[in-house]
């Protein structure tokens, strides 16, 4: 396996001159000092060492701008919430910097800042990039107090975690960037590594929205997902940096999960909780976190956890480090993460030039580098979900019809027979689209066991704006009538990947499972990463897939942002991936392959036309027939954001005959453009069934 190494910077002043002022988007202005800070460590200037195509940069955040809906909430201006979406924010704390390749926001709750690196180190091993940008950030705000403190999981005093009679989290604030490189490309250049991400793993507890699985088996399978992708066995650990957030629930289910995995090694290994002395920063926590660990492997010493004595640790023979700090010769240290919606990250640290070969720990199968096991990928499963047309043979039908009525919206009748109307009564809107869509993806794919299925898939998906109706009437709630208001299902419902997350609860999804966020071309970038998790050998069943609910306020930001005649559209999309070997197992036939995808972040300064010639240079990149919908059916459906590109590739993969202007294309090609910068596309081999 190559080894990934990563160049991270914590802290430390901005370039002289810098506007720091935070009248405004505070995040843009520190997530920019960070970007800056990073790349000046890691001796990149000016330019990118190597191609700007071959450079990505992948974000994670738990809420991204929720203050500037804030702001909107108190003055009435919509302009306030041009710095709302994930994807402005990135835009403008980037632009100074030259255009790159894919640039993309995940989110994976409390678990994104890790999610973000595990999904930059799939970019490096499958060779589609050669430097990434990783990293996380969650500003401080009313929106993310009011709501953890609904769910009572916030003290009053400070955090003391693992202790008997521990109370709750505090907030806090970070934003962390890390740049990782392959080894023989920092080498090329000079560089110094600072550390080796040695590997990764990720899971779903499959369990609860706020609550983490009592038994700690799913956070288990993600430490032994990350130790088999390093090739070490649990005795080469010497720091365990836990999540430790000091909730009851968590704090006991995350010991369980670490006993599951070390048994009576646990007690021999030292362990620190970093949120004693900083705060949970929610999206941020994983890079924060994981930058720590860097540093006390690279000062050979272990911090101590703040507020904690040892006779207070509630669980006997567990290695807290408190007190004071304590030297440590370290080589390999893990970091884990634990996310609403049951969302499990590990990452594990080794020392840079350690001599590896020689650890009696390694495990001798892990020689081969992954990006050297390209796999095909195949969409074995189609689910389309649109207003008028709910279900692959109404869709179908409806491509070729020139006389059903414009419609923009579905209501929950329209698609409660396609999973548990019960079960799922309390769920957004854009939750319900997308756990329709998947159910008629799975139909499609003709998975009948569901539970094994699951069992070994994850998810990856897509959407602008997520659950905005339920953020907007929390936050509105808050605003209006104080903190005290603060409605805990809303905001547990209301949390961006909550798509994803029900998802994994209601088929009982054991795979990592996140959501990209806040941009038109979140639907594809999905796609792109979950192709490339399937191609190198990470995953071999994912759910990908985009939903849109439609909402008026969206409607009306878009407008005063210059889409003057917008009109949003509810709808979803769900695909089944999968390897070939796995669609073998299930006797399947896909419906068609994922061939190839490419992204571009351009600095395009809100420049539509911008945006469409660079997508049109992503089609012509892409080496394959356009696929187009009809005209008829395409005007009906304006404003579907993330959705829109996967309908176009859902229309040629379940009627490539007979779409109009498709008739003779076996490879299709679909591109998406954002106004703020963003292009994305994929190239699709169609098959018959």
């Amino acid at each position: 396996m190559r080894s990934i190494e990563q160049t991270p910077l914590v802290g430390g002043g901005g370039e002289s001159g810098q506007d720091l002022s935070f009248e405004g988007s505070r995040e843009i202005a520190l997530l920019r000092r960070v970007l800056d800070e990073a790349l000046r460590e890691a001796g990149i200037s000016n330019d990118w060492p190597c191609p700007p195509d071959r450079v990505s940069m992948i974000l994670g955040t738990t809420l991204g701008g929720m203050r500037a809906a804030g702001r909107y909430l108190r003055s009435g201006n919509l302009s306030e919430l041009r710095t709302f979406t994930a994807a402005s924010i990135l835009t403008q704390a980037a632009a100074h910097l030259p255009c790159i390749g894919l640039a993309t926001t995940t989110c994976a709750a409390c678990a994104s800042g890790l999610s973000s690196i595990a999904l930059g180190l799939t970019l490096l091993r499958d060779g589609s990039c050669d430097l990434v940008l990783a990293g996380g950030y969650d500003p401080i705000s009313e929106y993310a107090w009011a709501g953890f403190n609904s769910l009572r999981l916030v003290t009053e005093g400070t955090p003391r975690p693992f202790s008997r009679g521990r109370q709750g989290m505090m907030l806090g604030e970070g934003y962390a960037i890390v740049v990782l490189e392959r080894s023989e490309d920092a080498a090329k250049r000079g560089a110094a590594p600072l550390a080796v991400v040695a590997g990764f793993g990720e899971s779903s507890d499959a369990h609860h929205l706020t609550q983490p699985e009592p038994t700690g088996d799913g956070a288990a399978r993600a430490m032994r997902a990350a130790m088999a992708d390093a090739g070490i066995k649990p005795s080469a650990i010497e720091l365990i940096a836990a999540h430790a957030t000091a909730t009851p629930n968590n704090d006991a289910a995350e010991i369980a999960a670490y006993q599951r995995v070390f048994s009576e090694r646990l007690f021999q290994v030292p362990i620190v909780a970093f949120k004693s002395h900083l705060g949970h920063t929610l999206g941020g926590a994983g890079t924060v976190e994981l930058i720590l660990s860097m540093m006390a492997m690279r000062e050979r010493t272990i911090p101590p956890t703040a507020s904690v004595t040892r006779e207070e640790i509630e669980f006997p023979g567990l290695d807290v480090v408190v007190g004071r700090s304590r030297s440590a010769d370290l080589n390999h240290t893990m970091n884990l993460s634990m996310g609403f919606g049951g969302a499990n990250a590990c990452v594990l640290l080794a020392r840079a030039n350690h001599d590896h070969s020689s650890d009696a720990h390694r495990l001798q199968s892990v020689c081969v580098p992954r990006m050297n096991e390209h796999r095909e990928v195949l969409i074995t499963g189609v689910g389309v979900l649109l207003p008028g047309a709910v279900g692959n043979q109404v869709f179908i039908g409806r491509l070729h019809a020139d006389d059903w009525p414009m419609e923009f919206d579905l209501n929950d009748s329209d698609f409660a027979h396609l999973f548990n109307a019960r079960r799922a009564r309390r769920l957004s809107g854009y939750v319900k689209l997308m756990l329709a869509a998947t159910s008629v993806a799975m139909q499609d794919a003709s998975v009948v066991d569901v539970a094994e299925f699951a069992s070994t898939c994850g998810a990856i998906l897509g959407t602008t704006h997520g659950p905005s109706r339920y953020s907007e009437e929390f936050y509105r709630q808050v605003v209006n009538e104080g903190i005290a208001a603060a409605n805990p299902l809303l905001f547990a419902e209301g949390v961006p990947n909550a798509g994803s997350a029900q998802l994994s609860l209601m088929l009982g999804l054991k795979g990592g499972a996140q959501t990209i966020i806040g941009s038109r071309t979140a639907g594809l970038d999905a796609l792109n990463l979950a192709m490339r998790r399937i191609a190198d050998g990470s995953s071999d069943r994912l759910i990908v897939g985009a939903a849109e609910e439609r909402s008026d306020l969206v409607e009306s930001a878009c407008r005063n942002c210059g889409d003057l005649g917008l009109v949003t559209s509810a709808g979803a999309v769900a695909l089944v991936l999968e390897s070939a070997a796995s669609a073998r197992a299930r006797a399947t036939k896909p419906r068609g392959i994922v061939m190839d995808a490419a992204a571009r972040r351009i600095d395009a300064k809100g420049s539509t036309t911008v945006c469409q010639e660079v997508a049109d240079d992503l089609h012509r990149q892409l080496g394959a027939t356009r696929c187009r919908l009809p005209l008829s059916f395409a005007n009906r459906l304006p404003g579907l954001f993330s959705v829109g590109a996967l309908v176009e590739l859902a229309a040629m993969l379940l009627d490539p005959p007979g779409t109009a202007g498709n008739q003779d294309a076996s490879e299709v090609s679909v591109t998406q453009s954002d106004p703020l910068g963003f292009a994305a596309g994929v190239r699709v081999r169609c098959s018959s069934r």
